[in-house]
């Protein structure tokens, strides 16, 4: 009797994240302040003239680099919009803002403080969507047992992220993976909460779009909690993606105020930007090694 002997196969290197974009945006002329009225411009240069002037009424030890992010276009083109080009508000929120980035110290924060949350893949970066914005990617995964650490794993990931944006699309989208999540399976609601307000008070126009992949029932329960918690425009941008049909009731997520209920993710999405585990086809499973240290090399703090 003859047996057939097969060679062991070499396994496949794991797949690497997209952390650059394929497809590059041209960056419009007068980039961060193309399509702005004279009035606007105006009002960017005298925003930036007048934050020069806030610093001396901060409060606690200096950020290093603060005074070269307030002054940015970037920054400045982001405050003006976020405050509909308001000279007054655009001011209080960017004073606010440098204020809060020195309580909470965003750039101080070393990949060895939060990496104990990168382990198991439940937040990373790969793909970008059909604006040219990386995507964060939130996966339905372990909970964490240190929920201060992993708010700062949230921060430290938005933050440096955007270390990745190309010019010219200077926002993120996030993707969640919201099948299954249950009471038992998530954080605290309100530490979203918290991380939205964070968002959208201290990262103006920094959210693309916040993509829910095929929500749970559990997932109205908490937006009707908190919806009234979050911000207006933050809310605008929450999208509920359905990829196969669910019960799901629209009129009981109030989506009224939120981007709406869409079905699938192309809209959004080319769909091999997205893993498999959440409806895309790009054959991807995270490996911490490989994943993390791709990416601090690509924000440059490998």
């Amino acid at each position: 009797m003859f047996r057939l002997h097969v060679a062991n196969a070499t396994p496949l290197p794991p797949v690497e994240p997209v952390l650059v974009p394929v497809t590059k945006i041209p960056v419009p002329k007068g980039y961060p302040f193309n399509g702005w009225t004279e009035p606007q411009k105006q009002l960017a240069t005298k925003l930036k003239s007048e934050i020069q002037d806030e610093f001396i009424h901060l409060t606690g030890k200096p950020l290093a680099g603060e005074e070269e992010w307030a002054l940015s276009d970037e920054t400045i083109a982001r405050y003006c919009k976020a405050s509909k080009f308001d000279a007054a508000k655009s001011l209080a929120m960017i004073t606010k803002t440098l204020q809060w980035r020195r309580d909470f110290r965003p750039t101080e924060i070393k990949p060895e403080d939060v990496e104990m949350e990168a382990r198991d893949g439940k937040m990373f970066y790969s793909g970008f969507d059909r604006m040219g914005r990386p995507i964060l990617h939130f996966r339905n995964s372990q909970l964490s047992k240190n929920p201060d650490r992993y708010l700062r794993f949230i921060v430290f990931m938005v933050e440096n992220g955007l270390a990745i944006c190309q010019k010219g699309a200077m926002q993120i989208t996030i993707v969640v993976e919201a099948e299954g999540i249950s009471p038992f399976s998530i954080q605290s609601p309100m530490l979203y909460v918290k991380f939205l307000d964070i968002l959208s008070s201290h990262y103006v126009e920094t959210l693309g779009s916040l993509l829910l992949v095929d929500p749970s029932w559990y997932i109205p329960v908490i937006y009707n909690l908190v919806s009234g918690l979050i911000d207006p425009v933050t809310k605008a941008k929450i999208n509920f993606i359905l990829t196969k049909k669910k019960e799901s009731k629209v009129e009981q997520v109030g989506a009224g105020d939120t981007g709406g209920w869409n079905k699938g993710l192309a809209e959004f999405v080319a769909l091999d930007q997205i893993p498999t585990f959440n409806k895309g086809t790009f054959e991807f499973e995270y490996v911490h090694e490989l994943c993390w240290s791709m990416f601090l090399e690509r924000i440059g703090k490998a």
